[in-house]
């Protein structure tokens, strides 16, 4: 076995054992050296934050009963879902000049936490600890945005092809926006040589005007 569950822990959080532990740091190794030889910053910040800082607290409440609770002296603690957290945080108290943007900032979580609930945990596709790459960017302006987010989208998807899965895109969009790019979306998928998923949404429907998500596909499942 490369990873199994752990009987003495919260389910959803994994034993690795020696060989899959390896697979594992070889592939952080491999994404981290391509996010750094892009140019992020590489931090590291604290898997646990106060529930009641000013900056968190909304963004917080976006994502309700998800969270592993850390209780400290008496203050409550929560288990960071992503490194946004800490990565805003560390851009927030950054001294940088226009001329430094774009900049973006990585961190390889070990671990994010989502409390998943029960009948969601699914093997290695759905879990309560995992660890993830996680990179946010400065930009200018609107435009400088657009560009970082089409090299991104063309940096994972040439990840993806390296890893040699199958997997389906998916473009998820605020309407307006989407109808006023849809010459830029078609750019970015022109030549996938198959459909693409596009979701559409008010913006009062997410924190969010656009985002891409690559979606492997389970051929055992498949098979099965």
């Amino acid at each position: 076995h490369l990873v199994v569950h752990e009987p003495a822990s919260d389910s959803g959080n994994m034993r690795w054992m020696p060989k899959g532990l390896l697979i594992k740091r070889l592939l952080e190794k491999a994404v981290t050296d391509i996010c750094v030889g892009y140019g992020a910053l590489q931090v590291e910040t604290p898997i646990m934050y106060d529930y009641e800082h000013p900056a968190l607290r909304s963004y917080l409440n976006r994502f309700p009963a998800r969270q592993y609770v850390v209780k400290s002296d008496e203050k409550e603690y929560f288990l960071r879902f992503a490194a946004c957290f800490g990565g805003l945080i560390f851009a927030h108290d950054l001294t940088i000049s226009y001329k430094n943007l774009p900049l973006p900032i990585y961190e390889i979580t070990h671990y994010s936490f989502r409390r998943e609930q029960s009948g969601e945990l699914a093997g290695l596709k759905r879990l309560r600890a995992f660890t993830m790459p996680d990179m946010h960017t400065l930009c200018a302006d609107f435009e400088q945005a657009k560009a970082e987010f089409e090299k991104q989208y063309a940096m994972c998807l040439d990840w993806n092809n390296d890893l040699g899965i199958d997997f389906e895109i998916a473009f998820r969009a605020q309407k307006d926006f989407f109808h006023e790019n849809k010459d830029w979306y078609l750019r970015m998928v022109k030549g996938i040589g198959k459909p693409i998923l596009v979701e559409l949404f008010d913006l009062r429907y997410a924190y969010f005007i656009t985002k891409f998500e690559f979606n492997f596909i389970d051929n055992a499942l498949k098979a099965s």
